[in-house]
């Protein structure tokens, strides 16, 4: 019972480090937008940022070859105060049909010019198959269960 105390204590230390390592700096969201299959179907991608500072915020996306913004902007700045929060919408259509799955549209978000976080929004497409999240967390409700089972039974 002590070891699972301090497994326990050594989680939550290591999530409020995580989280206050975080507090120092602007932090950003987004959505995984989910659209058809079809030219010409239509979906939004939705980023948030909180700030950490009064300044400019920028998020800039680059579409690729499937994808097109509805509006053609590809960058969007606002001017955020202190610990609030702003949300870009970029309106977005498919310019060729596509396969089923998640197709990736990277961007990058930038605070007066300097690039503070990376990476890609994926787009969820036509009928989608479980995924390694999915996997991941059924094993782990599994887990749970054989775990309290064999406890029960000691």
């Amino acid at each position: 019972m002590k070891q699972f105390m301090k497994i326990g204590i050594m989680i939550i230390l290591i999530g409020l480090y995580y989280t206050s390592s975080g507090l120092a700096n602007p932090s950003e969201w987004h959505n995984m937008p989910v659209s058809g299959n079809d030219q010409g179907d239509l979906f939004q991608i939705r980023f948030e940022i909180k700030s950490d500072e009064t300044t400019n915020y920028t998020i800039t996306i680059q579409p690729g070859d499937q994808f097109s913004l509805v509006d053609g902007n590809l960058t969007m700045t606002k001017n955020i105060p202190i610990n609030a929060t702003r949300t870009y919408i970029f309106n977005m259509k498919l310019d060729n049909d596509v396969e089923d799955g998640k197709h990736p549209i990277p961007y990058t978000a930038s605070k007066d010019g300097s690039s503070f976080k990376s990476g890609n929004v994926y787009v969820r497409a036509g009928t989608q198959t479980p995924g390694f999240e999915m996997v991941v967390f059924l094993a782990g409700i599994l887990f749970s269960f054989f775990f309290i089972c064999r406890r029960q039974r000691n």
